[in-house]
């Protein structure tokens, strides 16, 4: 009789911290999908480099990450033989689990690779247009510590 009664204490035991378990790791991934950047198609947004954003912000349709952003471009106010180049790798995927990505840059891209400013993504049936409109702060300009890329998104 004794040895039951430690068992169904054991039992309630694992339950109950189970339940703990399963409660606190739910708020904690429901806090980081809250606590990201939400932005529209069509409006420019800033991202640094791991840092994801969501789109549009109603619907939550697709997450945007920046996967790497490297800057080799002339610094202002030298004068280079070369003017360099800057690029980012960026992740684009859906709630459903597809994902698509690319390389963006600006400046003397590598024509090799075809890299470019701009880039269609595909998800399943749908297109999206990701622009790479700059790189900021310029290399010269500001603290090159606090690297942003700024993309427009555009659903095709």
């Amino acid at each position: 009789m004794f040895m039951i009664l430690i068992m169904r204490n054991i039992q309630l035991t694992i339950l109950l911290l189970t339940c703990v378990l399963c409660m606190s790791n739910s708020s904690c991934s429901k806090d980081s999908v809250e606590g990201m950047s939400t932005s529209d198609f069509g409006i420019p947004f800033e991202l640094s480099p791991d840092e994801s954003v969501i789109l549009p912000k109603n619907k939550k349709e697709v997450m945007i990450s920046l996967v790497s952003l490297k800057d080799s471009r002339c610094p202002a106010d030298v004068q280079c033989i070369w003017a360099g180049n800057a690029g980012i790798k960026i992740r684009i995927s859906s709630g459903t689990g597809l994902v698509d990505s690319t390389e963006l840059c600006l400046g003397q891209c590598d024509t090799k690779f075809k890299t470019a400013d701009t880039a269609i993504l595909r998800l399943r049936d749908l297109n999206y247009s990701v622009v790479l409109k700059s790189i900021d702060p310029y290399p010269g300009k500001g603290n090159a510590e606090n690297k942003k890329a700024i993309l427009l998104v555009k659903k095709l």
